[in-house]
């Protein structure tokens, strides 16, 4: 009996100990700062957004001072449709002067499925999701994470490696995400780029940037719930009286050969299908005849830089100013991507 009390003594310390290091870490370097801030960003302007930029990494190209437009970028990297829907439930009634959606269909969106994808824990963008939203539903009631959602200033190893950096006044900071560099106001990411000065160092960039794709793959079927969800992303996004723009950006030359052309060509013909059917905008612009030729123009061979934006957006710009007020018919929100 004596041990039993002494191990359920040791066991509230040991409780006890974690809570506190749990609050030490936030509180002296948080995990996902970025996110947060993000977050904190985000509400202050709340009132005032007309466009949103949201799905994943290739959302990067809007660049709303070209728009003309009060806008926030809410996307994340590797985002799914599933994601990007559930941010848009979870936002959409705070923001009462929005007007139009902006998401980017890439080549291999249609297909991915980031429940059956494999991420290092920190980088997952369900527990991203999680972090973003505040809520349980994207973790899935999958134990590693939930524990690493909630637990991840406990458990992550690049975290505590770097506090003892800070505690001694290294002048590092904290490394919540190593993709990322820099955060700006209006929530655009801004990643860890290498330097391009040469056309043949985007080639090879391309190369990399197809593997980091196509690993994104799901299984077949998932196309066709695809779809569907956003045919019901549509339909929600209209019954709040907000139109829903597509686009494909524009990539490099060596991006665009090293695509699998089926696989491409279905995705953009059947975009413009979707498009058509459901009286919505898309464009595609992923093999623009000025932007895609110039090297100059992109971070990677996927991803434009700060220059390639500006000039995109002119032509975002040109469409978003055609879309005409549509009559609300349809209503619900069923959400079929796969959870």
């Amino acid at each position: 009996m004596k041990k039993l009390g002494n191990f359920s003594y040791s066991f509230i310390l040991f409780i006890c100990f974690l809570i506190i290091l749990f609050f030490i870490s936030e509180s002296i370097s948080p995990v996902y700062p970025l996110i947060k801030k993000r977050n904190a960003d985000f509400s202050k302007v709340t009132k005032e957004i007309t466009v949103l930029s949201l799905g994943n990494s290739h959302a990067s190209a809007i660049d709303f001072e070209s728009l003309g437009r009060k806008g926030f970028h809410y996307w994340d990297a590797a985002e799914d449709l599933f994601e990007t829907a559930y941010k848009i439930q979870n936002i959409i009634e705070k923001c009462p002067q929005l007007q139009i959606v902006c998401i980017p269909i890439s080549p291999y969106l249609p297909y991915q499925n980031n429940k059956e994808t494999f991420y290092h824990i920190q980088y997952h963008p369900r527990v991203r999701l999680h972090v973003t939203t505040n809520s349980w539903k994207p973790l899935q009631g999958k134990i590693n994470y939930m524990l690493l959602g909630k637990l991840s200033p406990l458990v992550r190893y690049d975290h505590w490696a770097f506090l003892p950096k800070i505690l001694l006044n290294k002048n590092v900071k904290s490394i919540a995400d190593a993709r990322l560099d820099s955060l700006e106001s209006n929530g655009l990411w801004h990643f860890k780029y290498p330097e391009i000065n040469r056309k043949d160092q985007l080639a090879q960039l391309a190369i990399k940037n197809i593997k980091e794709h196509t690993r994104l793959l799901s299984d077949t079927a998932q196309y066709v719930i695809f779809w569907k969800a956003l045919k019901e992303l549509k339909v929600y996004l209209h019954a709040k009286n907000v139109q829903l723009y597509l686009y494909t950006p524009p990539y490099f030359n060596a991006y665009l050969e090293l695509l699998e052309q089926p696989l491409y060509n279905q995705t953009v013909t059947k975009a413009k299908q979707f498009a058509k059917e459901n009286e919505i905008t898309y464009s595609d612009f992923s093999k623009d005849s000025y932007l895609s030729s110039r090297w100059q123009f992109f971070n990677d061979a996927s991803h434009l830089n700060t220059k390639g934006r500006k000039i995109f957006s002119l032509y975002v710009k040109a469409d978003l100013e055609k879309l005409k007020p549509f009559s609300v018919k349809e209503n619900g929100f069923k959400n079929a991507v796969n959870e």
